[in-house]
C-alpha cells in the first residue's frame, strides 16, 4: 500500500512526534509519501524526501518538519482536481491529513471525490468534533498558563489589571482551560459576557486582590 502524509493549516506541538511514529509504524510495511506544505504540496506534487533517521532526530521539535501552509487554491475546484490528479498519478491509495477544522473540511472535499482519507485533530484551537483532546492543545494551554504567571509577579508588582488574550479564533477552549488554571477573576469567552459586566467585577476584585486578571 502506498500512503501519503501532509500537514495542513497551523502547526502544533506533538505533531513532529506524530508523524516520526506513523512513519515508523508505517514504512516497514508500506510506501510511504511525505508531501511538502500540506494542501500546496499536494497540488504542487511536491514530495519531500526524508528518511527515517531524520525523522527521528527532529521528533521532539517544535512545528512540523514536512512544513505546512494555507492553501488558497485548494478551495476551488480546480485546486481539489490537481490534489486527486497527484495522489491518482503517484498511485497513492490513502491520505493522511494532521490539521484543524480548516484542514477537516479540505479532507472532506478529497473523500467526495473518491480518496480514502484518515485524518489526525491537530490544532491547538481543540475545536475538532468528536475529539477530545487535539495534539497541540494540552502543550499550548501548558505555556499560555505559565506566560501567565509569569506576567503577573510584574502586575502585582504595580497594581495593575492585566488582559490576556488566549489564541483560538471562535473556539474559547484554551481560554477556559488558562482561565481556570490561573484562576482568572473574569473569563470573557461567551455571548453573555460584557465589558460593563467585566470592568464592574474587576473592580469589585481591586479591593481586595493586588493584580486582577482577565482572560478571553
Amino acid at each position: 500500500m502506498k500512503i501519503g502524509i501532509l500537514a495542513s493549516g497551523g502547526d502544533g506541538a506533538g505533531m513532529n512526534y506524530f508523524l516520526f511514529h506513523i512513519y515508523k509504524y508505517l514504512h516497514k510495511k508500506h510506501d510511504v509519501v511525505l508531501f511538502n506544505k500540506g494542501y500546496c504540496g499536494l497540488i504542487n506534487n511536491d514530495i519531500l524526501n526524508y528518511s527515517y533517521s531524520f525523522l527521528n532526530e527532529h521528533k521532539k521539535d517544535g512545528g512540523i518538519i514536512i512544513k505546512t501552509s494555507r492553501c488558497k487554491e485548494f478551495s476551488t475546484k480546480q485546486g481539489i482536481q490537481k490534489a486527486v490528479d497527484t495522489l491518482e498519478n503517484n498511485k497513492i491509495d490513502v491520505l493522511i491529513v494532521m490539521g484543524g477544522n480548516g484542514s477537516l473540511r479540505g479532507a472532506k472535499e478529497l473523500v467526495k471525490m473518491g480518496i480514502k482519507v484518515i485524518f489526525i485533530p491537530c490544532t491547538i484551537d481543540n475545536d475538532i468534533e468528536n475529539s477530545e483532546y487535539c495534539i497541540g492543545f494540552d502543550t499550548a494551554c501548558y505555556n499560555c498558563t505559565n506566560f501567565i504567571l509569569h506576567v503577573n509577579d510584574t502586575m502585582k508588582s504595580f497594581n495593575r489589571t492585566c488582559i490576556y488574550e488566549a489564541m483560538g479564533r471562535e473556539c474559547p477552549e484554551i481560554a477556559i482551560v488558562v482561565g481556570n488554571n490561573i484562576n482568572a477573576d473574569y473569563l470573557y469567552v461567551s455571548d453573555v459576557c460584557s465589558v460593563e459586566d467585566c470592568i464592574n467585577k474587576i473592580k469589585d476584585s481591586l479591593k481586595y486582590k493586588d493584580a486582577p486578571s482577565v482572560v478571553l
